[in-house]
């Protein structure tokens, strides 16, 4: 990533890690040409499409000049691209509601809400010729697939490294368990990420130091779980200054030092020190979370031709390459990596390094039904939002 996109990220996301929110079910027959819901050819262009993405994930020269692939996808497919930029799971939510949109690029734990309450269409990967390419971590996977269906193309994925102020902390830290202990060397300099999904970073902690809890997938927790993971929350409140819901308020906090250790995306880590901030990272020894966007086509979709050229489109080497260097994520497609402009991007980001993402469980939402397929009930996410407004609320 350039250190100009990355200002620019830095200066536009702001509240992109935003809370995870649940997604009303949407009414619609759907766009789908055959009985099972999953199209089987692909229509002529509508000449139309209508997105809703994070910042930084539909860009057509105007925010920066040298950074545009949309307006190469309207010449191409003859689809023209509107976008609403949304900073919050909820203004998601809300625009989801409204049946007005084409696709959405989701977060892994709201994806597979879209998928769960039915607003999001399985998609043929047939139509989608670059989907072939996507590497094997990203492919039928929990937040994006379900029953042996995909539900869209997935963009990429990262990391959340534990970081730490070098010149403030001596010895490097290797695990999660300093940010959740009672006796850990930082108290009061500890910062979390201001939502439910932290108490999967939690379960991972706890992984290791209970282990005869049997925590697996930090998604799939039963209720004996669970109850050790809020417990251990709890703790960890004894120790955290900063409760963060944006990566501008997490990177002040390093800067100005209130706080020394945490969880940051590599884009973010990349950031800070571009900006002289002296933090270091490290992948922890218990593995650790993660986040991953996937386009996904809305049912009720007026325009499902155009979405479905968007998603081939989004997949293309080149245009992966673009999207993964100015977004901060390692790209979806290994042929990404020849057309970075950064050549060491796909090396420093683990991009096709799969043992490397063995060890990142990315965002998934948790359900009753058990996101890892064991025959057991497990808390689902409404339970999780409950559980972490009432710590919060103290």
């Amino acid at each position: 990533m350039t250190i100009a996109s990355l200002r620019n990220r830095f200066r536009l996301a702001a509240g992109v890690a935003a809370g995870v929110l649940t997604v009303s079910l949407l009414a619609g027959c759907g766009s789908s040409e055959t009985t099972s819901g999953i199209a089987s050819s692909l229509g002529d262009a509508e000449g139309s499409l209508n997105l809703i993405a994070w910042p930084g994930l539909v860009e057509n020269g105007s925010t920066d000049s040298s950074v545009d692939w949309v307006r190469p996808f309207e010449q191409r497919t003859g689809c023209k691209v509107s976008v609403k930029t949304v900073t919050s799971s909820e203004q998601m939510r809300d625009l989801i509601d409204s049946n007005a949109y084409d696709g959405v690029s989701a977060p892994g734990e709201l994806s597979g809400e879209l998928i769960n309450n039915g607003s999001a269409e399985p998609i043929n990967t047939e139509l989608v010729k670059n989907y072939r390419d996507v590497v094997p971590g990203l492919r039928m996977q929990p937040w994006n697939s379900f029953e042996g269906h995909a539900y869209g193309a997935p963009l990429g994925r990262s990391a959340s490294l534990l970081t730490w102020r070098s010149d403030q902390v001596k010895a490097a830290p290797v695990s999660l368990a300093p940010l959740f202990a009672a006796d850990s060397s930082y108290r009061q300099k500890v910062m979390i990420r201001d939502d439910a999904a932290s108490l999967a970073a939690a379960a991972l902690a706890l992984r290791t130091t209970k282990p005869e809890l049997k925590i697996g997938n930090p998604y799939a927790l039963n209720r004996e779980q669970f109850s050790a993971v809020i417990e251990q929350m709890r703790v960890a409140q004894q120790i955290t200054n900063l409760y963060w819901s944006d990566y501008t308020e997490q990177v002040r906090a390093f800067e100005d030092g209130s706080s020394v250790i945490g969880l940051a995306n590599q884009a973010v880590t990349s950031l800070m020190q571009a900006r002289g901030t002296k933090v270091q990272t490290v992948l922890p020894d218990s593995g650790t979370v993660g986040s991953s966007d996937t386009w996904m086509l809305l049912r009720g979709a007026k325009h499902p031709s155009c979405m479905y050229r968007w998603m081939d489109h989004v997949l293309d080497a080149k245009i992966n390459a673009q999207i993964s260097e100015y977004y901060g994520q390692a790209p979806a497609v290994p042929g990404a990596c020849a057309n970075t402009v950064d050549k060491n991007f796909c090396q420093a980001y683990h991009a096709i390094d799969e043992s490397y993402y063995r060890s990142v469980w990315i965002a998934t939402a948790p359900q009753r039904r058990c996101v890892d397929g064991r025959n057991e009930a497990c808390v689902a996410y409404p339970d999780w939002h409950r559980a972490w407004q009432q710590l919060r609320a103290g």
